[in-house]
């Protein structure tokens, strides 16, 4: 079976609110989950703009849950059990690589580091969580990306919405461009 352009064919790994690798989500309703691509369709243009394809068969790829369509008809039901269904180019959230994650399109994934304290005051651990604003360093940086991000930055992101990704003892969280504030260094 083959996806056609700009569609995933996908099987389900895992689909928990806390999965084996700590996927978790912030600020939204929608569960993350973690798929193997099957068949990644070829680029699709959209309007005047060609979206190239995320990522290439065999993959493990993190996916909203939101934008996956079983065969059945009963959405993300079905394939939200394990099964095989397909999504969008647009619900990729990250690529599941050896050592990081890689970002897609014009997202970037970055190592969350909480201030633990603003000049000489020390931020209690309770505090850290609150806050709205926090420091993040650049691990990876999608395609679409422009040059005013690269990795090594140490960046000042909105807490909104976003997936983190637990690897390796990192809490990583995919963003968009809109959530991004500042760049520091």
């Amino acid at each position: 079976m083959k996806a056609l352009s700009g569609r995933i064919l996908i099987e389900i790994i895992q689909n928990k609110n806390e999965t084996e690798s700590g996927l978790t989500v912030i600020n939204t309703k929608e569960r993350p989950m973690k798929a193997k691509v099957l068949s990644c369709g070829d680029d699709i243009v959209e309007g005047k703009f060609t979206v190239k394809k995320p990522c290439q068969d065999g993959d493990i790829i993190y996916i909203k849950e939101r934008g996956v369509q079983s065969f059945s008809g009963d959405e993300a039901n079905e394939a939200s059990r394990g099964g095989i269904g397909f999504i969008y180019f647009k619900h990729v959230v990250g690529i599941d690589r050896e050592n990081t994650v890689d970002a897609v399109f014009d997202n970037v994934i970055v190592d969350v580091t909480y201030e633990k304290k603003i000049g000489s005051i020390y931020i209690p651990e309770s505090s850290q969580k609150t806050l709205t604003d926090f420091k993040c360093i650049v691990v990876s940086v999608g395609p679409d990306v422009k040059d005013d991000v690269k990795i090594g930055d140490e960046i000042i992101i909105d807490r909104g919405e976003g997936f983190i990704i637990k690897k390796d003892n990192r809490n990583l969280l995919s963003i968009s461009p809109n959530r991004r504030l500042a760049v520091i260094s």
